[in-house]
């Protein structure tokens, strides 16, 4: 991405709310590598949310992708991605949070539109394609700048602020159907966005939160990482995991040997029945 591309990029991610890269961002060759590491991983399940892999509803979450080592560091760690946020925030992008996501059932009922409550820039990298049929992301231009007024008050959950669809229809919609795998869309988390129903599961991306170095310093996150993929990271990289900061430096930061990374994905009997428990309360018991 040239300077005058990247320019403009975050030019639309300010105004907007979103910008959408289709396949500069990740190659196929990550794409396939990352299905490919995934495949097992997905079959390992460890119901700790702090290090393993979860079930919420109808999707299940490898939570620290990272220990998969450096094809993961390379899609979130991408230098022109780091640059395009570095130049959004006006100083260097520390990614907070990253998860690996696998929709694994039909969803009847969709995501209802909300705003997430933890502010950054989200990125989502799109391992398939996208489609109305297996979850299509839509975003409601510019409602990061000037939102309803109220959210709603009577939903079942509370881990984010949900609106209704008569409460957007001033609103443009940027829906992600149609576009391939390879597609990244990157987001300013306050932007309102919704998933509506979706019958085919399957529907795999990381999904990534960054935020500026000044913010990053007060937050409370961990990623658990491979120490050989550490000697292989760019100076950049290092940084942007802000491995150099003071309070990582306290233990925030957990770094592991390939064995106890194995440890963590346990796929236990017991742990694959607790698996199916998790899923079935999830479902029945949030709207």
């Amino acid at each position: 991405m040239n300077q005058k591309a990247e320019h403009d990029a975050v030019n639309i991610l300010k105004g907007e709310g979103l910008f959408v890269d289709t396949g500069g961002l990740l190659s196929a060759e990550k794409t396939d590598k990352i299905i490919e590491i995934s495949r097992n991983s997905f079959r390992r399940i460890r119901f700790n949310d702090q290090d393993g892999s979860s079930v919420i509803s109808s999707t299940q979450y490898i939570d620290h992708p990272l220990c998969f080592g450096r094809d993961v560091f390379d899609i979130v760690l991408n230098r022109e991605l780091l640059s395009l946020l570095c130049s959004y925030f006006g100083e260097e992008p520390v990614l907070t949070s990253c998860r690996l996501q696998k929709k694994i059932l039909p969803h009847k009922a969709g995501i209802l539109p909300h705003r997430d409550p933890d502010k950054g820039i989200g990125v989502i990298h799109y391992f398939t394609d996208c489609s109305k049929n297996t979850g299509a992301t839509q975003f409601y231009l510019g409602s990061h700048i000037n939102p309803p007024n109220e959210p709603l008050t009577d939903v079942k959950v509370d881990d984010a602020d949900y609106f209704s669809y008569v409460q957007l229809n001033n609103f443009n919609i940027a829906s992600l159907d149609g576009y391939p795998r390879g597609t990244t869309a990157i987001f300013n988390r306050s932007i309102i966005h919704s998933v509506p129903a979706y019958s085919i599961p399957g529907r795999i991306v990381i999904l990534s939160i960054y935020h500026p170095r000044c913010i990053a310093k007060t937050l409370k996150y961990n990623h658990l990482i491979n120490i050989s993929s550490i000697r292989c990271l760019e100076d950049y990289q290092a940084t942007s995991l802000g491995l150099d900061l003071p309070e990582m430096a306290e233990g925030d930061k957990i770094i592991l040997d390939k064995a106890q990374i194995e440890g963590v994905y346990d796929s236990s009997i017991l742990r694959r029945l607790f698996w199916v428990f998790r899923w079935f309360v999830s479902t029945f018991s949030i709207r």
